[in-house]
């Protein structure tokens, strides 16, 4: 349960994080991608190219809970406005499928990150993920609100 907990927030964080780096520019985000390599590689004592691999790892994972998510988020529409239609027992199946592949998805995360960080760095990546992500999202709000008020 704990490793449940633990993937959730790091793609939650990863999540968030990329959603902001694509919101900018290019040249922005290639830009932020150099900063957050340099600092996994300061963080953990990992070289570049292990960088590279751990965040094309995130950079992967992230993309496929989105798809996730987003098919759960439709199914989970579907249920809560219309509980007595015809194929609910089919959609909540679904839904308890997607649950599942989410977990696998975590999972498969976790063994990938394991071929190129030890656990005590997987676990410092994980907070180096959220400290981004918290990071970003106070810019995003702060950047949004400078905006509503320049309007």
């Amino acid at each position: 349960m704990k490793n449940v907990k633990f993937f959730s927030t790091a793609l939650l964080i990863l999540l968030l994080s990329v959603t902001c780096l694509y919101a900018q520019r290019d040249t922005t985000g290639k830009k932020l991608n150099k900063v957050i390599k340099e600092k996994l590689v300061e963080k953990l004592g990992i070289d570049e190219g292990t960088a590279d691999k751990v965040m094309g790892l995130y950079s992967k994972h992230r993309k496929d809970m989105k798809e996730l998510k987003k098919q759960q988020m439709d199914y989970m529409k579907e249920v809560m406005e219309n509980p007595e239609s015809a194929d609910i027992q089919t959609k909540l199946e679904t839904l308890i499928e997607l649950d599942n592949k989410i977990y696998l998805k975590k999972k498969e995360l976790y063994e990938g990150l394991k071929q190129y960080l030890t656990p005590k760095q997987i676990a410092q990546s994980m907070s180096f993920v959220r400290e981004v992500s918290k990071f970003m999202k106070k810019e995003m709000k702060e950047k949004h609100h400078k905006r509503d008020e320049d309007r």
